[in-house]
């Protein structure tokens, strides 16, 4: 093939684009159709990116709203006196309330990086603090004033005090995830496993006596905590000599 208006023949690249041009296929079309599918793509991940922040923040703000509502309740004239010295004064509210600029703390991280499951991590922990502690003083109100859904009410507290629990994994693989959401060595899986073990065997316990009695707010199971605190124990030793040796092994 030659080019018009002259008898060079055309190289080999020339004659591709020539055939393209006659088949009707413009190598500046396929272009900005392959432009117009990459844009497409990253507005869709822009999209997706945008919903996790808003997600994110939402979850966060949930959170804070429920530590302060516990705070408003544990304070006001809501809260009896015997109730209040019984879940521990104003003990147990300093221990409460940190928690939620964890949250917040959470929220940015999981909104700033949404790929990095660290700061969803915190957020799923300090939920279960969040709804477990309101849990456990509606329920103390509740069984003050002498009403039966106090016992349903109970089976929130689970979720944050009762031995190893659901907010216990989650900080357990927030930490071995930090700081890029990736474990240092695949010998560290081990971990979150049995962590996971236990918040079950914890929920089960609690679900079957979720009671602790009177109006303390605590653990909420002396079942669960007595199951599964021996073999915290044992675990969190061994997960020390683990990681000692794994550590030792430069994290291979």
């Amino acid at each position: 093939m030659v080019s018009e208006g002259s008898s060079r023949p055309l190289s080999g690249n020339e004659q591709h684009m020539a055939r393209e041009t006659d088949d009707g296929i413009s190598p500046l079309g396929e272009s900005a159709r392959v432009g117009a599918r990459s844009d497409t793509l990253l507005a869709a991940v822009n999209a997706l990116n945008s919903r996790k922040t808003a997600v994110a923040w939402t979850i966060a703000a949930v959170e804070i709203a429920l530590f302060a509502l516990f705070t408003v309740t544990y304070l006001t004239p809501i809260t009896p006196t015997v109730v209040f010295q019984e879940a521990g004064g104003l003990t147990t509210l300093l221990f409460v309330l940190p928690f939620a600029g964890l949250a917040g703390a959470g929220g940015v991280v999981a909104a700033r990086r949404p790929q990095n499951p660290v700061g969803w991590l915190v957020l799923g922990a300090v939920a279960g603090i969040a709804i477990g502690s309101f849990s456990d003083l509606l329920r103390s109100l509740l069984v003050h004033a002498h009403v039966a859904a106090g016992s349903w009410v109970t089976l929130g507290g689970i979720l944050w005090v009762s031995g190893v629990t659901p907010v216990t994994v989650c900080f357990v693989a927030g930490i071995l995830l930090f700081p890029d959401g990736r474990l240092r060595s695949p010998r560290l899986r081990w971990l979150i496993g049995a962590a996971g073990v236990l918040a079950a065997l914890t929920v089960g316990f609690g679900l079957v006596n979720p009671a602790r009695g009177a109006y303390g707010i605590g653990y909420s199971s002396d079942l669960a905590v007595n199951a599964t605190s021996p073999v915290a124990v044992a675990s969190l030793a061994g997960a020390v000599n683990v990681y000692r040796s794994v550590s030792g092994s430069g994290m291979k």
